[in-house]
């Protein structure tokens, strides 16, 4: 989405992305999203941004609540955070 998410490639540092800011060209791209009221919990941990855990509990809710509504929520699990909801979110659907 963003040259922002660099800033969470694992021991990429500050002064590297500085320095290579000029030199780097974001071209935007479709998305490919994943439906979360469809999704396997192997195809939603495979997601950067959602982990083995969020995987689970976003399968798990679904089976509880049937389908989801909205993205929102997604919010309502206890294990996604604001700041894990709004990394993932531009990259999941209903």
């Amino acid at each position: 989405m963003s040259k922002d998410q660099l800033k969470d490639v694992y021991g990429l540092k500050e002064e590297t992305l500085i320095r290579l800011d000029s030199q780097l060209v974001f071209v935007p791209t479709k998305i490919r999203t994943l439906n979360i009221n469809s999704a396997t919990k192997e195809e939603l941990k495979a997601h950067p941004y959602l982990y083995w855990k969020h995987a689970n509990a976003i399968v798990n809710y679904r089976k509880q609540h049937w389908d989801y509504k909205t993205l929102d929520e997604l919010k309502k699990i206890v294990l996604i955070n604001d700041s894990i909801f709004q990394k993932a979110k531009p990259y999941l659907e209903l």
